[in-house]
């Protein structure tokens, strides 16, 4: 004590230095909450991202996040809010686990692992909360890691992540973590979204008056399948699909189905969680159809011959004939039974100049029954 005092002796104004340094308040020393190293950010697999953070440090004065965000941004898109959390303040040392809140408003899922233990929590838009956290082995810290399951229509892009932690304490000055840098991965692309095929429609003698279409999805994990078309009015009609993830359309054949195709979803795998693809379309296409006849009106025309005259209509010149050549078949039977038909004149279907009207002329019926006298 005598040897400090001789020192001091003379020299007031080193005593007024040492106090005021003594005043001045202490910078703390950095914690586990603020080192940048601690905060993590990496490819977990081909559609998950991988992620550690601190929550808490008990050592030094308490320390803790009082919120912390991870944000997003795709390249060339905006900037979005992946995850949240914040700590419950100023724990006991003797406690063994911490109160953490954990939110998102990102599509996706969240595998959260609580601390030290194998315990996780899925996280989504829908459950964010409270979590329990175990303390980490050196009795002194709380982190979390998690695994984001990324949304289908961010894979194959380049993200870039970047860090907003508030922090503070006890005896600590709230403030950011500082130096958390952003970290990019180019994330891989997904699988080339599958096609559901639609084939041209086909005749069947054994389904007459029917188009049939046969139809694929090469997926074995088909949710829904319909098929929609436009009518001639123009109303839009859509009918479910049953017989997933293959089959055949059966469809009338004297009427358009304009805009028809086939509508799928499906589920696809990823590295972690399942994709459900919506709306996968076949192509588009106006159906072909067969041109009947309709309106068939039979005229006699009252000369010496005694012909007749048959009349009809085939509607839809717009639309595409099933059979490029396609022709109506004029036939007659003089007992009226089915088997006794037979062919006395074809006509060409023509489509030109928008014609709906046709006509056909029987002179031969009264040199058939002559003939037949």
């Amino acid at each position: 004590m005598q040897q400090n005092t001789n020192i001091l002796r003379g020299r007031p104004w080193l005593l007024l230095l040492l106090l005021f340094a003594w005043l001045l308040p202490q910078e703390a020393a950095a914690t586990y909450v603020d080192e940048p190293d601690n905060y993590t950010i990496m490819l977990g697999g081909t559609n998950i991202v991988y992620f550690t953070a601190p929550v808490y440090d008990t050592s030094d004065g308490d320390t803790w996040v009082a919120l912390g965000t991870l944000k997003v941004t795709p390249e060339g898109g905006t900037e979005q809010i992946v995850f949240q959390w914040s700590s419950k303040t100023d724990i006991d040392n003797s406690d063994k686990f911490l109160s953490c809140n954990f939110t998102t408003t990102a599509d996706g899922f969240f595998d959260v692992t609580l601390g030290n233990q194998k315990s996780t929590f899925r996280l989504t838009k829908s459950n964010g909360g409270w979590q329990s956290l175990a303390r980490n082995s050196d009795e002194k810290t709380f982190e979390f890691a998690a695994e984001w399951v990324v949304p289908y229509n961010l894979l194959g892009k380049k993200l870039t992540f970047t860090w907003d932690v508030s922090r503070d304490g006890n005896g600590r000055t709230a403030e950011k973590v500082k130096n958390l840098k952003p970290v990019t991965i180019n994330m891989p692309a997904a699988s080339a979204k599958l096609q559901p095929f639609l084939s041209a429609p086909m005749l069947n003698p054994n389904n007459p008056g029917k188009l049939e279409l046969p139809w694929l999805l090469a997926s074995d994990s088909i949710t829904k399948a319909y098929y929609e078309y436009d009518d001639a009015d123009g109303k839009h009609h859509q009918e479910d699909i049953n017989n997933m993830n293959s089959g055949i359309i059966m469809l009338d054949a004297n009427v358009p189905y304009r805009k028809l195709r086939v509508v799928c979803n499906y589920k696809e795998r990823g590295d972690k969680g399942v994709y459900e693809i919506e709306g996968v379309s076949s192509s588009t296409q106006n159906m072909t159809l067969i041109h009947a006849p309709i309106g068939l009106t039979a005229r006699y025309v009252g000369d010496r011959k005694a012909k007749v005259e048959l009349q009809w209509t085939a509607p839809y010149p717009n639309d595409e004939d099933l059979v490029p050549s396609d022709f109506f078949d004029i036939q007659r039977s003089l007992t009226g039974r089915e088997e006794d038909f037979v062919t006395i004149g074809q006509l060409l279907y023509a489509k030109t100049d928008n014609k709906t009207d046709y006509s056909f002329t029987d002179s031969t019926l009264v040199d058939t029954y002559w003939q037949k006298c």
